[in-house]
């Protein structure tokens, strides 16, 4: 079993993981839109402190490439055939691990960890304006 010590983020020993934002499941997956709001946000505070982006894509020949919104188009892609994620039996994994679900911001913020931080104000404009809020983390 994991350990339940919170640690605080670090861009250091942090990795963006992009998983499966394709095209083709704009039109299947419930709030869509709201999600890749919030992952574009999480896109550009990993370039602007530097953390490493990781992107998958699910069987890209059939199902498309990653939405253009995110503006990942140059990063490297990691395709692949299987599917091995169910959102209910996921966070149960995921927390047994040791994960933690929190906001965007609250993941921002934390690679911050203080105003003094020399990108703070360059950071802070992505999270002026609040997330879309659909309600799917009091759905957890």
């Amino acid at each position: 079993m994991a350990s339940r010590m919170i640690t605080r983020l670090s861009p250091k020993n942090s990795v963006l993981f992009v998983c499966d934002m394709q095209e083709r499941f704009s039109k299947t997956i419930a709030y869509f839109p709201a999600i890749v709001q919030t992952a574009k946000r999480l896109v550009d505070a990993a370039r602007i402190l530097d953390i490493p982006i990781v992107v998958t894509e699910q069987y890209p020949k059939g199902l498309g490439h990653t939405v253009p919104e995110l503006g990942l188009a140059d990063e490297k892609k990691y395709p692949k055939t299987r599917c091995n994620y169910f959102r209910k039996y996921a966070f149960k994994q995921m927390d047994r691990a040791g994960a933690v679900l929190t906001t965007s911001e609250c993941v921002v913020l934390g690679l911050l960890q203080d105003a003094s931080h020399p990108k703070f104000k360059e950071v802070q404009k992505l999270i002026l304006e609040p997330a879309p809020d659909v309600g799917l983390v009091s759905k957890m």
